[in-house]
């Protein structure tokens, strides 16, 4: 078992290709198990068959790099409640928002991905408005009125808008 820890961090483009080239020639030919830290979503996908992506010290994800990336596919919205919600109302609303997906709450942070974040978020909003008009917050923390929601484009790699290791 080989253990390599963001390997190609500061390297020109070919020197980069070059080790690449090795790593796969390892796993193939000599039949090596390779684990394997990187923040670059290119060489997770070219050099990995099965992903862990590691979020503050949890793993959120697991797949093939084509699994993952399947799976991902949309707008991430995230929405900071001024309060928690403990009886399931948010998450019971934000089900029957048209285009939303896999919402969750997890103590006041709401997380949804939607197929069109700009046509979302505004259903999103009178969604929560519907369940008691759940107050929002800003980054200062204090209360506001709808602008604690955001709504991000994710690219064709794995995990909405942040890069992983893999």
């Amino acid at each position: 078992m080989l253990f390599l820890d963001e390997p190609t961090t500061g390297l020109d483009p070919e020197v980069r290709a070059e080790l690449w080239t090795e790593i796969e020639r390892l796993a193939r030919e000599e039949s090596m198990t390779i684990l394997l830290t990187t923040h670059y979503l290119e060489e997770a996908d070219r050099l990995a068959s099965d992903l862990a992506i590691v979020d503050r010290g949890r793993v959120v994800a697991t797949g093939s790099p084509d699994q993952l990336k399947s799976e991902l596919r949309g707008d991430s919205i995230h929405v900071e409640l001024a309060e928690t919600e403990p009886n399931g109302r948010v998450v019971d609303a934000l089900v029957q928002v048209p285009g939303l997906g896999d919402p969750s709450l997890e103590g006041r942070f709401v997380r949804a991905r939607a197929d069109c974040g700009a046509v979302a978020v505004p259903m999103v909003l009178a969604a929560l408005d519907a369940v008691g008009g759940q107050g929002l917050v800003g980054d200062d923390g204090a209360p506001l009125a709808g602008r604690g929601v955001s709504a991000s484009r994710r690219p064709d790699v794995p995990r909405g808008g942040r890069e992983g290791g893999a």
